[in-house]
């Protein structure tokens, strides 16, 4: 890398693509300046992120203030990525420090942290606050800070926090119900051998902690099995979904199971506080057996006629299968409401995951863009039938659509603007009026073979698009947006497809 500003670094692109031998300890002689719009439309720097503007066949941009530089070349490197595929020029990297920084030589600047937590954000914005730049000049690698947890957007980390405390907390409550009923079924079991145990002296606290002591033992086999499995398991899924990113994404990149102490710490306790939970009822009710309740066993069981009895409509409708699983049912409603509310509890497990799975889909295709296409030709200028063909005819092209693309706006009165409307037109300051403002549409025009099928699609009658005597279009009638204010996606349901006429 350069060490001083008479240092490059080029890319291996300019030599394959522009066709030129460059070598290390080549020196380039360059006239260096910045970009220029002829009609003056950028307010800030124009850098490789903006196409090469062209009119016609003519370029409409210069390069000025420029000054001859001296380089020497002392390094090749792959093209970066953030050096567009429609970049006008190669990028190429020189050396600057605080002497070279000014307002006609601005730099952009990467940061790498060593720890990664919630203060970046904060730390960012003192950082360009203490050297004058506002925050709509700092932008994070979010698709990176995700993978930590991390986000800027407070609508979606209370999103993930509010999934993950919902589904703990609907499998702490189902997984308590069915350890205690387990734990219940056994201290019921062993009543009179408790029994037996008070009559020989045993107290309450002995009884109760001898149930606690077959959940601790419970707990000390089962939660190093459930980690390992569980560490086991994760595994296993990832490496099944390695091999499908790797055929679908052609990436290199592998997810990897990471264990850190506070994750092992946090598991061992939510999973010990859900056994204390599960075995204390069952303790307190090992602790209040005596040996006469014992002998009787009267503590499970309270049985009177008028308790048992049911209606003969149960026998006419059901038969007798369901009268006699009523009457078992009123034998001992404890068990039978356990049951429920186990079966409730996974009811509610299952209907959140639901819920939460179709929403994230939900979520991702509409933050998403759907694309139906693998590659997109863009041209500012008017496409001839000699191009169209020379392009579809080749053995790899499968299918193609021709899109024109305007955009238009009217100025429409105050009082038939939404305010969401007059918020974003207040962007365009120039454009505003008194008592009006800019609404602006966008007009996709396609070729009649691709409109004909996107009409049948939408089940629009293609005959009346194609009437010559009447203006017609398919207005969406969804659409999305990014609502930047809220930070989240927002989907609109407007107007059906359908005809208008002029």
């Amino acid at each position: 890398m350069p060490n001083n500003p008479n240092e490059i670094v080029i890319t291996e692109e300019i030599i394959t693509k522009a066709k030129v031998d460059y070598e290390i300890g080549d020196h380039l002689s360059l006239a260096v300046g910045q970009r220029v719009f002829s009609n003056g439309e950028a307010d800030g720097p124009i850098t490789q992120q903006y196409a090469l503007r062209v009119e016609g066949d003519e370029i409409q941009e210069t390069i000025e203030q420029t000054a001859k530089e001296t380089y020497e070349v002392v390094g090749i490197i792959e093209r970066p990525r953030w050096e567009p595929t429609w970049a006008p020029g190669y990028t190429a990297i020189t050396y600057t420090d605080e002497t070279l920084i000014s307002g006609t030589n601005p730099v952009s600047a990467s940061v790498i942290l060593d720890k990664v937590n919630r203060s970046l954000y904060s730390d960012s914005e003192q950082t360009a606050s203490r050297i004058g730049l506002d925050d709509e000049f700092i932008s994070y690698n979010n698709e990176l800070l995700r993978y930590y947890g991390l986000s800027n957007h407070d609508n979606l980390r209370a999103t993930m926090y509010s999934l993950a405390a919902i589904i703990m907390s609907v499998i702490i409550v189902g997984s308590v119900a069915l350890i205690y009923n387990a734990f219940a079924i056994s201290v019921s079991e062993r009543a009179r051998h408790l029994g037996m145990l008070s009559s020989v002296g045993a107290t309450k606290r002995q009884k109760r902690n001898s149930v606690f002591f077959e959940g601790a033992i419970i707990g000390a086999i089962s939660i190093p099995i459930g980690i390992i499995a569980g560490l086991v398991g994760i595994n296993v899924t990832f490496w099944f979904i390695n091999q499908l990113l790797h055929d679908a994404l052609n990436s290199s990149v592998e997810l990897t199971t990471v264990v850190t102490p506070l994750s092992i710490l946090l598991a061992v306790f939510v999973s010990a506080l859900t056994i204390f939970i599960s075995t204390y009822l069952p303790a307190r009710k090992a602790s209040k057996i005596s040996a006469i309740d014992a002998i009787r066993q009267t503590t499970d069981i309270k049985l009177t006629g008028k308790a048992v009895k049911t209606s003969k409509l149960v026998r006419k409708l059901f038969g007798i299968e369901a009268e006699i699983g009523i009457k078992n049912v009123k034998r001992n409603k404890r068990k039978y409401q356990i049951t429920v509310f186990s079966l409730v509890v996974s009811i509610m497990l299952f209907l959140a995951v639901s819920f939460f799975t179709d929403a994230l889909q939900k979520s991702i295709h509409m933050s998403q863009v759907n694309l139906n296409y693998d590659i997109e030709l863009s041209l500012n200028r008017e496409l001839d039938e000699q191009l169209v063909s020379s392009i579809t005819s080749l053995e790899s092209v499968t299918d193609h659509s021709i899109i024109k693309r305007v955009s238009l706006y009217a100025m429409v009165d105050e009082s038939k603007m939404a305010e969401p409307l007059k918020e974003l037109a207040k962007s365009y300051p120039d454009m505003l009026e008194q008592g009006r403002y800019p609404y602006y549409v966008h007009v996709h025009a396609l070729d009649d073979e691709s409109l004909d099928r996107y009409a049948e699609k939408v089940g629009v009658q293609a005959s009346v698009l194609f009437d010559q005597d009447r203006f017609s279009a398919i207005v969406l009638g969804k659409v999305q947006y990014e609502d930047v204010g809220e930070k989240k996606i927002v989907e609109v349901q407007s107007i059906q497809a359908s005809e208008g006429r002029a």
